[in-house]
């Protein structure tokens, strides 16, 4: 496990390749500590090379890669499924992540530039919206 966040009262991780949707389910003994209960996993998806690191915000995950710069997820909790969004395909070693709003996304890649990418709200086509627009880039 790289990372872990919260998304709606549930855990999300990165695994590896993977993220991962985990759900606290009480349990009826009392354990040490006081917790009773387990994580169970309800939903995971592949398509990552390192996700080291997950944000989430309202009913979306970002995803930091090792190689493959960031992309965006939409968890529904109601058909427990995890969608891709939209993704920058430029090639980004991410060494960090942060959520500006709920469509400007920060990045911090390994030469320690950082790099702006926002959500094609305004795309006509279906390829376009499934890309993450480059709105800045900072060379430090």
């Amino acid at each position: 496990v790289y990372s872990l966040c919260e998304l709606r009262g549930r855990v999300v991780a990165g695994v590896n390749n993977r993220i991962e949707v985990y759900v606290w389910e009480d349990g009826s003994a009392s354990a040490v500590g006081g917790l009773a209960g387990q994580l169970h996993l309800e939903r995971g998806h592949h398509g990552h090379i390192l996700a080291l690191f997950v944000e989430a915000r309202g009913d979306f995950i970002l995803v930091g890669d090792l190689m493959k710069s960031v992309s965006l997820h939409r968890y529904s909790a109601d058909e427990g499924t995890i969608v891709d969004l939209a993704r920058d395909y430029n090639s980004n070693w991410v060494q960090a992540i942060a959520m500006l709003d709920d469509d400007t996304f920060l990045g911090a890649e390994s030469d320690s530039n950082l790099f702006v990418v926002r959500k094609n709200g305004g795309a006509t086509t279906d390829e376009e919206r499934q890309r993450l627009e480059g709105v800045a880039e900072f060379h430090l």
